[in-house]
């Protein structure tokens, strides 16, 4: 299997400030935020992502299932790490590194709006087409084609190359 790089570490970095940015112009420095990280893929973006927001920031964490260890993803999803914060009418803003097709944050959404936050917003720093189509996006960074299948900077392939500092693109 072969790497081709789609995104540097700098255009990365880039990308995530600009996002950071997005979300502060958003949220007052006053507010309390509730950042929920979709694990495993988002760890790293993140924790970057993380390090740039003004606002007072509650971490917490939820993991779901959908990937069988193929690229081909499965539905229904299965949440198998569920947050601890009581997110009752806070403002969350729910992260994810990749999206294919929406599933993970309508999911998630799901589990999290019968909660009753006071709003859920979502940031993705990479997304196809129809993860736009199917759910709703806040925060965008970069676009690839559908058939494009993205590892690096968390985002794995049978549990390798999430270390990467930069995206690839998967050329077999």
């Amino acid at each position: 299997m072969n790497l081709e790089v789609l995104f540097s570490k700098k255009q990365i970095k880039e990308k995530v400030n600009k996002l950071a940015q997005e979300i502060n112009d958003i949220y007052s420095s006053d507010t309390d935020l509730v950042v929920v990280c979709i694990l495993k893929g988002a760890f790293i973006f993140y924790s970057d992502l993380l390090k740039q927001l003004n606002q007072n920031v509650l971490c917490d964490f939820c993991s779901l299932s959908f990937y069988g260890g193929n690229k081909e993803v499965s539905n229904p999803a299965r949440l198998t790490l569920d947050i601890k914060t009581v997110i009752k009418d806070k403002d969350v803003l729910l992260v994810d590194c990749m999206s294919d097709k929406g599933y993970s944050f309508n999911f998630a959404r799901q589990i999290l709006e019968f909660r009753n936050p006071k709003s859920i917003k979502t940031a993705c720093l990479v997304f196809k087409p129809l993860a736009v189509k199917n759910a709703k996006i806040d925060f965008k960074g970069f676009e690839v084609e559908q058939d494009c299948f993205v590892v690096g900077y968390g985002i794995d392939y049978k549990a390798q190359y999430r270390q990467l500092d930069y995206f690839a693109r998967v050329v077999e």
